[in-house]
């Protein structure tokens, strides 16, 4: 592995996230967020597995390119930041990964109810 690229992959997964977001940003963010835990299905045969998530912890980095490939979630610093606040300990700079992908799976869980209920709402309603 050249130098370059070496350089590339530490820049990557030793990445420092920004707790410095407003109110705005927050909201943002987390409405981006409940969209991939929404799509997210795991029982569909084409969504990736979550092996990534079997180890106890995550830094920081690590979390970001997880998120990327299992949930193709991308996240500047800021948004790790407001994340990783909420899911994680920005003492550590890791996130513990069960009782993470416990919130993100019951979130998806409760936003996909949500829509069925609303649709099944308004079939009635047009009835």
């Amino acid at each position: 592995m050249n130098k370059k690229k070496k350089k590339e992959l530490d820049e990557r997964y030793n990445l420092v996230p920004d707790y410095n977001y407003t109110p705005e940003e927050e909201i943002e963010t987390m409405e981006k967020f409940t969209k991939a835990a929404t799509k997210y299905d795991k029982a569909h045969p084409s969504s990736f597995g979550l092996e990534a998530f079997d180890v106890k912890y995550l830094t920081a980095g690590e979390f970001r390119e997880v998120l990327k490939r299992t949930f193709n979630l991308l996240l500047n610093p800021k948004e790790l930041g407001i994340v990783m606040k909420l899911y994680g300990n920005p003492e550590n700079n890791n996130v513990h990964c069960t009782t993470f992908i416990q919130k993100f799976l019951k979130l998806g869980i409760e936003e996909r109810d949500k829509l069925k209920i609303s649709q099944l709402n308004a079939c009635r309603e047009s009835m």
